[in-house]
C-alpha cells in the first residue's frame, strides 16, 4: 500500500512541476510524436502525428512540427523535425507577442522560454518586418508584424496577423534550428 501512495504522489509531482522540453526541433519524428501523446495540453487535441489542435469556435491553439524550415518545405528531410509552430487565434481577446511568450513557457517550460526573452534582452534580432516606416503608416496598418530572434540553443519566428480593430486575431511563434534562420528570413523577404 505505501508504494502504491508513493507512486501515486510523485505521479502528481511529475505534473506540477514543470519539466523542461522534451520534444524540440532537431529530434527525430517519433520523439516528438511520442512527446504529443504524454503532453498534458496537447494530448487531447491530437491531430496527426505531429499536429495538435485545440478549437472552440473564437479561440484555437496548434501545434505543429515539421520536418523542414517554414517556406522550404520541399527540402523536408524526413530524418529529424527542423521547426515546430505553435499558433494562437483568438477573437474574443486578441493575440500579442506576450501571449505567444506565454504559449512557448506552458508548452517547452522556463528553459526555453528564457532561451527566446535571453534572445530579445540581448538585441539578437536577425529579421523584423515591415520596415518600421511601413508599420507606422495608416496605409499598412494590416500588414503581418513579425520578427526572428536568435536564442542561444534556438531561433524564434514571431509573428502576428489579422488585425482587426488595433489588435491582432492570431500569432504564432515558431522555434526552429538556428543554422535555418538565413532559410527563414529569405522565405519571409520573397514572402512579403
Amino acid at each position: 500500500m505505501l508504494k502504491l501512495l508513493t507512486a501515486f504522489w510523485l505521479a502528481i509531482a511529475a505534473f506540477a512541476i514543470p519539466s523542461p522540453a522534451r520534444a524540440l526541433p532537431g529530434q527525430t519524428p517519433v520523439e516528438v510524436a511520442d512527446w504529443l501523446r504524454i503532453h498534458p495540453t496537447l494530448k487531447t487535441g491530437l491531430a496527426g502525428e505531429l499536429t495538435a489542435r485545440l478549437n472552440n469556435g473564437n479561440q484555437a491553439f496548434i501545434f505543429e512540427a515539421s520536418l523542414s524550415a517554414p517556406g522550404w518545405e520541399e527540402f523536408a528531410t524526413g530524418d529529424f523535425v527542423r521547426s515546430e509552430r505553435l499558433e494562437t487565434y483568438d477573437r474574443v481577446r486578441g493575440v500579442s507577442a506576450e501571449d505567444l511568450q506565454d504559449d512557448l513557457r506552458r508548452i517547452y517550460g522556463v528553459e526555453i522560454e528564457q532561451d527566446y526573452q535571453q534572445g530579445l534582452d540581448q538585441n539578437r534580432l536577425v529579421y523584423r518586418y515591415p520596415a518600421p516606416v511601413v508599420a507606422e503608416d495608416p496605409y499598412y496598418a494590416n500588414l503581418p508584424r513579425g520578427w526572428i530572434v536568435l536564442g542561444d540553443r534556438f531561433a524564434y519566428w514571431i509573428e502576428l496577423s489579422d488585425r482587426r480593430a488595433n489588435r491582432f486575431d492570431r500569432g504564432q511563434i515558431v522555434v526552429l534550428l538556428p543554422e535555418d534562420v538565413s532559410w527563414v528570413e529569405a522565405y519571409l523577404r520573397d514572402r512579403l
